[in-house]
């Protein structure tokens, strides 16, 4: 079986190595410039882009669109934290909103009307439960 090789795109190149390429392509002529650029699955403006971000001293422009990965895991952690506690209080009061529907149905509906102390203990603990 025949292995397929995947060659880097120009923004996955580190620094070092784009250094390297800048330095083995200054000797050549326009046409190995662009042999060597297909070998390594580049153009040539990729080298000529390289060349003037190392000369102004800008920081390479692919590199500082990406944030480290490690970052990027721990802003997707805090905004998934974020939503469980959302949906955690969502939950809690849709099962305290059930809990008074039943207990609410359970002491029937006597408005105006004297409530035993068992049933207004137990009113409560419903309404304890619930928080």
């Amino acid at each position: 079986m025949k292995a397929i090789r995947k060659e880097k795109r120009p923004q996955d190149w580190r620094l070092g190595e784009r250094l390297e390429m800048i330095i083995s392509c200054g000797t050549l002529d326009d046409k190995a410039v662009s042999e060597l650029c297909r070998s390594k699955g580049l153009y040539p403006h990729h080298i000529k882009q390289w060349k003037r971000e190392f000369v102004s001293g800008a920081p390479a422009s692919t590199t500082t669109k990406t944030q480290p990965v490690s970052d990027r895991l721990k802003h997707g952690i805090k905004d998934l934290k974020r939503e469980l506690n959302r949906k955690d209080k969502a939950l809690a009061e849709t099962a305290a909103l059930l809990v008074l529907q039943k207990s609410r149905r359970d002491l029937g509906n006597r408005r105006r009307q004297l409530i035993v102390i068992e049933e207004r203990c137990e009113i409560v603990r419903f309404v304890n439960e619930a928080r």
